[in-house]
């Protein structure tokens, strides 16, 4: 990939994903965040695919595109990479399996820790933090 390719691939993502669904998943995150603000490095950390596509989102909105400059920004890699998966998952996928997808990517960035992604079968998965701590000497 090429940084003359961002502006084309994030707006297929768009496209394909709807930019509302990452701009809904950070304003109940940062809704949260102003609520309890010890959980802001936490949840930008679980959400951080979601903060990276918003940030593009509000490139997009301020100047028509992806800007060159932004382009190479190592902080946005992780959404790119993302983005790149999802586009060739939904290439490669009848349109039955595509439209699950869409909605397997939208769950995932609405409640990442629920669902991954590229696991087709969706677990449950601890739905706060605490239920992650392993408790030694309680068997």
């Amino acid at each position: 990939m090429t940084t003359a390719e961002v502006p084309r691939m994030y707006r297929r993502l768009a496209t394909a994903i709807g930019a509302e669904h990452w701009q809904g998943a950070v304003a109940r995150q940062e809704d949260a965040i102003r609520v309890n603000h010890f959980l802001g490095d936490y949840l930008r950390s679980e959400y951080a695919i979601a903060y990276q596509l918003d940030r593009l989102r509000k490139l997009v909105g301020r100047f028509g595109t992806v800007p060159h400059e932004a382009c190479s920004d190592p902080g946005i890699f992780p959404s790119l990479a993302f983005a790149a998966q999802v586009l060739r998952v939904l290439e490669l996928s009848s349109a039955k399996h595509a439209k699950a997808f869409v909605r397997r990517v939208r769950t995932a960035l609405a409640v990442p820790r629920r669902c991954t992604v590229f696991d087709w079968n969706c677990k449950q998965q601890p739905t706060s933090p605490a239920e992650d701590i392993e408790w030694f000497g309680t068997e």
